[in-house]
Parts: structure tokens; C-alpha cells; sequence
């Protein structure tokens, strides 16, 4: 049994979630609620839940204010919110579970099953908590890359290039590769209109490590790691105007 905290400011909307919960998602116990950062801290440290249902905008804290209680985050978090699209890119990069009010009840299941598939870990819990801070204060700087043994968590700017492999993704960065379990068409949601490019159905480039565009019947794009592409002739003049309009 997943024993759950509802942490909203608002009581009809810790009403329906307590609906959702008890009444539609079996294997969840709401365990008890809070309508302040405050009252969630007490709860969380007398009732130790499993899982948290967060709300961000609320008064006197916000929802980022209850971690700096905690020196360990040993229990896992579900964000709740009306965040525009600016800040959904954000819990997106840091592969931070999240949902959009009104609440959808496939959603909801499908965001607590993705919680529940693995173990609490407070120390990646904490990770994916900073990364999110710091993108929402920073204009999008790291990306969760989803790996074997949980994420690794880089700065975009040294995503050097991204090949497609099936339904995984090779990313090359200045460190070295790491093969990931997302196709390349979510990194190229998340990357652009970033400096990336999507050069085919099989390569997403970092154009900051564009070396040279090599002009001829079947042109190439070179990156600095040595890295050849060949760049569809449907694709040239998009490549040309976005590389001109580079920062």
C-alpha cells in the first residue's frame, strides 16, 4: 500500500483528489492532508508517506520551500499544478513527475505508476529537486538523462549529438556517450527551438559544435568531434536559415 500526503492550499482541490485516490487508484492510502508548507512538514515527519501530491502556488511558501526541511527526501513527490508551458519543460528536464490541474484521472494513475516501478531514493530524489529549481531559475541549463541505474544529469551545452538507436537514444556529449531509454523524437520536443537541429530522421546536432557545412550534390555537416552527417537536400535551406540566425 502507498500511503499518500496531499499537500493544496485548496480544500476542493484536496477534496477531489482524495476522491481520485481513494475511490479510482487501488494500492493508495491518503494518509492524511496539509494546506500549508508548514502543516506538510509536520505531517511528512510524524506520518513518513511514501508519496507526496504537491501543490506549488500557495501562500506564505510555496511548494519549493518544503525540501529545504528535509535533509533527506525519502519519499517521492508528484507535483501539482497550472504551471504554463514554460515551467512543463522544466519538470520535463529534470524527469520530475508532475500534473496539470484540473486533474486527469488517467494521468494521475499513469504519473503513480511511474513512481511506484522503483525504490525511494533520497538521494536522487534531492538531484532531480535541484535540477528543476535551478532550470526553473535559469532558462533550461540541465537535462535528467533516464539511464540503467537511475539518471545522469548534464548540462545541455556539452550535448555535442544525438542518434537514434530503435526506441533508444545515443547521446554524445563532450564526457562521452550514454544510451537512453527515450526516442529522439522526445529530446527534440525538449532541445528545440534550442541550438538544436534535427538534421534527419536519425541525428539531432548541437550547432554549437558545428565544425563545417560541406557544399555538394549530397551535402555534410561535420562537428567537431569528427562526426559526419549528411544533410538532406528537404533540409538544407531550414539548416542554413537557422544557422544564420544563430546566437
Amino acid at each position: 500500500m502507498i500511503r499518500s500526503l496531499i499537500v493544496d492550499d485548496e480544500q476542493n482541490n484536496r477534496l477531489t483528489m482524495n476522491v481520485l485516490l481513494t475511490r479510482y487508484c487501488k494500492g493508495v492510502e491518503v494518509v492524511s492532508e496539509a494546506g500549508t508548507v508548514k502543516e506538510a512538514v509536520l505531517r511528512i515527519k510524524e506520518l513518513k508517506p511514501d508519496l507526496v501530491f504537491l501543490d506549488i502556488e500557495m501562500p506564505f511558501e510555496n511548494g519549493f520551500q518544503l525540501f529545504k526541511y528535509f535533509t533527506n527526501i525519502d519519499f517521492d513527490v508528484i507535483f501539482t499544478t497550472a504551471y504554463d508551458e514554460y515551467a512543463m519543460k522544466a519538470f520535463r528536464y529534470s524527469a520530475t513527475d508532475y500534473l496539470l490541474k484540473p486533474i486527469d484521472l488517467q494521468d494521475l494513475r499513469e504519473a503513480i505508476s511511474r513512481v511506484t516501478k522503483n525504490k525511494i531514493q533520497p538521494e536522487l530524489n534531492k538531484i532531480r529537486l535541484q535540477t528543476l529549481e535551478y532550470n526553473l531559475d535559469n532558462s533550461f541549463q540541465k537535462i535528467a538523462l533516464p539511464v540503467i541505474d537511475g539518471f545522469e544529469f548534464i548540462d545541455i551545452d556539452n550535448i555535442i549529438h544525438l542518434e537514434a538507436d530503435s526506441n533508444y537514444t545515443i547521446v554524445n556529449t563532450v564526457k562521452g556517450k550514454h544510451i537512453v531509454s527515450k526516442t529522439l523524437g522526445d529530446f527534440e520536443n525538449m532541445l528545440t527551438p534550442s541550438n538544436f537541429f534535427r538534421v534527419n530522421r536519425s541525428n539531432l546536432i548541437n550547432l554549437n559544435f558545428l565544425k563545417r557545412y560541406i557544399k555538394n550534390k549530397a551535402p555534410l555537416i561535420e562537428l567537431v568531434n569528427g562526426t559526419q552527417i549528411r544533410l538532406p537536400l528537404a533540409r538544407k535551406q531550414i539548416f542554413l536559415e537557422q544557422v544564420s540566425h544563430m546566437e
